[in-house]
């Protein structure tokens, strides 16, 4: 993802939060200055609420789902002292993994999935 996609979701986000903040204080009090920061605060949120903010993030989001829903293409593994990388694409091949870390746990294997590339 993006590096400014990533920096206008925090910013959206810290300032949602100060939103928030700000609503909770103004709906307990009476002092101008509070109900000002409200307003503020708002206002300062709206001016991240802009369309195109919106739909970068809605992207990156749709982004994000299409990863969550792939499949491993294939499997690996760090394996012994010396940390040799294995790999396969045989599910049969993974479960023997599993049932060996899970009969030898003080020295189980680090197993991973790895998924293609979605731009490949």
């Amino acid at each position: 993802m993006r590096n400014d996609v990533i920096e206008l979701a925090r910013e959206m986000k810290k300032r949602s939060e100060a939103v928030l903040l700000a609503e909770s204080e103004f709906m307990k009090s009476n002092d101008t200055e509070v109900i000002k920061r409200y307003f503020r605060e708002v206002n300062n949120l709206d001016l991240m609420i802009y369309p195109k903010n919106i739909i970068q993030l809605c992207d990156a989001v749709e982004k994000l789902a299409e990863y969550e829903n792939m499949e491993p293409v294939a499997w690996g593994r760090n394996t012994g002292m010396s940390r040799t990388l294995e790999s396969t694409t045989k599910s049969e091949r993974v479960s023997q993994w599993r049932e060996f870390n899970e009969a030898h746990p003080d020295i189980a294997d680090d197993i991973f999935p790895l998924y293609r590339h979605l731009n490949k």
